[in-house]
């Protein structure tokens, strides 16, 4: 038995323990008092050892614990939850003892060796151990064990406000202004909505030409990738809808028409905060139309002449500033 003598005779057995306050040991391992309104614990086993290595049977040290203690210990609606493993390493049995409230929170930890030929020369000092262990009142399990209440995050609002830059959206590089909220409510991922109001942009041949411009709105899902402090990282998937709006010059009739389409989007966002609750906002973001839609006028000879057809997939980049709420 690998032990700390203490007196001719008498072993003390190894062991460490984990704890949360400074308490007097006294108030972990003591005695019951004969105060009879204090109730003692009920205590759950979970005990592991190896088949064929003669080592006492789960029930074989229930009884023995609740003889050295001489009161019912274990039930199957339990205060604490006591967990046992046995193995045996170069020649030395070693017994590995766990104590946790129900919740799963850690109270201590013990350990017993023996050099003994048998596992069976455990047993004597896992019974002693474990009964001192359980010998100690709800109330002081309580007092050991604060109850551990987790924060709940509340609602978290940003306003967002900046510039965007698109290509094969409308022609050439197209920018915009854009206005944005995010709601991160305290279940589930944060939503983005924003806007994006895009500047005119024009395209020409040599009969004429249209000036171009567009609006669109769209909602996403953003899963967070990184939340720290000051820095977010999240992949958005969403989509939404957009009018593009066009106004010829310089053909002999000068039209103008509207066409209205749906889109689909995936990308990336960051968010890093300043200051307080100024926040640095940016995005990438690619874009694929549902339809794609031709912008054309005829020739006098009612040949359709194309302009301009909207690309298979856009990208779009944003920058700008936000506020954090709260």
């Amino acid at each position: 038995m690998d032990v700390a003598p203490v007196s001719r005779g008498r072993p003390l057995v190894n062991f460490t323990l984990r704890v949360r306050a400074l308490l007097p040991l006294a108030l972990v391992f003591s005695p019951l008092t004969a105060d009879a309104e204090v109730r003692p614990v009920a205590a759950r086993l979970i005990w592991r050892a190896p088949a064929g290595s003669g080592c006492i049977a789960a029930t074989d040290l229930e009884g023995a614990v609740e003889e050295r203690l001489r009161r019912r210990v274990f039930a199957a609606r339990a205060d604490v939850v006591v967990e046992g493993r046995v193995e045996r390493t170069e020649g030395t049995w070693t017994a590995r003892l766990e104590m946790r409230t129900e919740r799963g929170e850690p109270i201590g930890t013990r350990e017993i060796r023996s050099e003994a030929e048998s596992c069976s020369g455990l047993d004597e000092s896992l019974a002693l151990v474990v009964a001192l262990m359980i010998d100690v009142s709800e109330e002081r399990i309580r007092l050991r064990i604060p109850v551990r209440r987790e924060r709940t995050r509340g609602w978290h609002l940003q306003t967002e406000v900046g510039g965007a830059t698109a290509l094969g959206w409308l022609p050439g590089f197209a920018l915009g202004l854009r206005i944005g909220l995010s709601v991160d409510p305290p279940w589930g991922w944060p939503v983005l909505v924003d806007g994006v109001a895009w500047a005119d942009e024009r395209v020409s041949d040599a009969q004429g030409g249209a000036d171009l411009e567009g609006r669109q709105a769209a909602v996403a899902v953003c899963p967070p990738i990184v939340r720290g402090r000051r820095l977010g990282v999240a992949a958005c998937v969403g989509g939404g809808a957009a009018a593009i709006r066009a106004t010829g010059y310089d053909f002999l009739d000068n039209d103008d028409g509207a066409a209205v389409l749906a889109f689909v989007s995936a990308g990336l966002r960051g968010s890093f905060r300043l200051a307080g609750p100024l926040m640095m906002e940016a995005g990438v973001a690619g874009t694929a139309p549902l339809v794609r839609h031709r912008f054309f006028y005829e020739d006098p000879a009612g040949v359709q002449r194309v302009l301009y057809r909207m690309h298979a997939v856009a990208g779009i980049a944003t920058l700008g500033l936000g506020v954090a709420i709260p």
